[in-house]
């Protein structure tokens, strides 16, 4: 179990960044601020915390 808790970590982690730096190139070449942190939100609940909480609910269901 705690492999899987560091693994869930990782993945979201890893996504956090890589939409910040997505982010930040975005806002540096004329992104509204507020519109790229909306949409890097979104988008990080959706790719980068979803699965997780997928996995965490079917692993408490089944057990």
């Amino acid at each position: 179990m705690l492999i899987a808790k560091i693994v869930g970590i990782a993945w979201m982690l890893t996504w956090f960044f890589i939409l910040v730096k997505a982010m930040s190139r975005n806002v540096s070449n004329g992104l509204d601020p507020f519109a790229a942190i909306a949409a890097t939100t979104t988008v990080w609940f959706i790719i980068g915390m979803c699965p997780v909480l997928i996995v965490k609910f079917g692993w408490t269901y089944i057990k």
